[in-house]
């Protein structure tokens, strides 16, 4: 739902409701009245389902304001664990005031593997560092760190899924997107060929240096790309970047194609 959350000066608590797998709609929306009910603001809330040691349950979570409220925290609580359709209520409270990290939901998942978060400037942070120390060196490596990744991701798309591969090539970008990589799309989807061309807008790796390179800057998204698909595909591929924001372009676009033998990887 959330991973931390800074409002300065305001009282906020995270309530974690457990409510009966299965429960209806109604019955959701008799708890958030609760909270209605007590001038209590709610800031993000997720209904969602998970699994607590091999156990589905069921969970209304929702980070709320409660600054406004003439009710106390405990007060409304005690209130919500007493409603027929509520199982238990966990509390998380800012510490300090008005500052507040999601404790409930460990470890992320997505789907049924645990996932990492990384914000943008972290992970640039290290990909930039690695260039400035290794040079071409580190270029390379890059790329190969993103390859190994890409045939990782594709194995699981293929494990939690049985798409067909134009479909699961699809998926993959779609992912992306909503992982916050950049925005993808696809342009070309030629599996006779093969070619493919993947277009992405504000990809993450290249923003740092927009406009100030005079060739194409991914190496780390590229080899991931390469190794998805390859995997996804059962071949060899080689990857290109064409256009690049890093060099002005509006921005960057992919193609890849089959890998002819004795063909190796260029690091631009």
């Amino acid at each position: 739902m959330f991973s931390m959350f800074y409002m300065p000066g305001r009282e906020l608590a995270s309530l974690h409701i457990e409510v009966p797998v299965g429960a209806k709609i109604k019955d959701i929306v008799s708890v958030l009245e609760a909270l209605a009910e007590h001038d209590v603001v709610m800031l993000r809330s997720l209904y969602h389902h998970e699994f607590v040691e091999g156990v589905r349950k069921a969970y209304i979570c929702a980070l709320c304001d409660f600054t406004e409220s003439t009710t106390s925290i405990d007060e409304v609580v005690s209130k919500i664990r007493k409603m027929h359709n509520v199982k238990s209520v966990h509390v998380i409270k800012a510490s300090p005031p008005g500052f507040i990290v999601d404790e409930s939901h460990y470890p992320l998942v997505v789907v049924d593997e645990r996932a990492l978060v990384f914000r943008k400037e972290m992970m640039n942070m290290m990909l930039l560092g690695i260039r400035e120390k290794w040079g071409a060196t580190g270029q390379v490596f890059l790329y190969y760190l993103g390859y190994e990744g890409g045939i990782g991701a594709a194995r699981f798309y293929k494990r939690v899924s049985n798409l067909p591969p134009a479909e699961a090539v699809k998926a993959a970008l779609k992912v992306a997107t909503a992982h916050g990589l950049g925005k993808f799309e696809l342009i070309t989807l030629n599996l006779e060929k093969p070619q493919i061309v993947v277009r992405v807008y504000d990809l993450f790796e290249c923003i740092p240096v927009r406009g100030k390179r005079d060739m194409p800057f991914s190496e780390f998204y590229r080899g991931i790309l390469c190794g998805t698909f390859s995997e996804l595909l059962g071949m060899k591929l080689t990857a290109e970047e064409v256009k690049c924001i890093a060099k002005g372009d509006p921005y960057c676009e992919f193609v890849l194609t089959k890998e002819e033998e004795g063909e190796q990887a260029e690091v631009s």
